[in-house]
């Protein structure tokens, strides 16, 4: 995502957040892939949170999702609404 207006203010003061941020996508939301599909061998575990990767093996995941096609933007307000705090 990248930021496509000035940061501003919430004119709001019950707000829970206190900018307004406007952002675009730079790759749109996808479907995801797995670490298999990506050619990975992790299993992961409760509490794993990070995963070292070469350069060479990012730019092949970022390819296989840049090869799939976005989501529709019915499935991203469903997922919104769904995963809403």
């Amino acid at each position: 995502m990248k930021v496509v207006k000035e940061i501003e203010e919430s004119t709001d003061p019950n707000s829970r957040w206190p900018y307004i941020i406007t952002l675009e996508w730079e790759i749109g939301p996808k479907q995801g892939i797995t670490f298999a599909d990506a050619g990975l061998d992790i299993r992961p575990r409760v509490g794993d949170t990070l995963y070292a990767i070469t350069y060479d093996k990012a730019k092949e995941i970022i390819d296989l999702l840049n090869d799939q096609p976005d989501l529709p933007k019915s499935t991203i307000e469903f997922l919104a609404n769904e995963y809403k705090e």
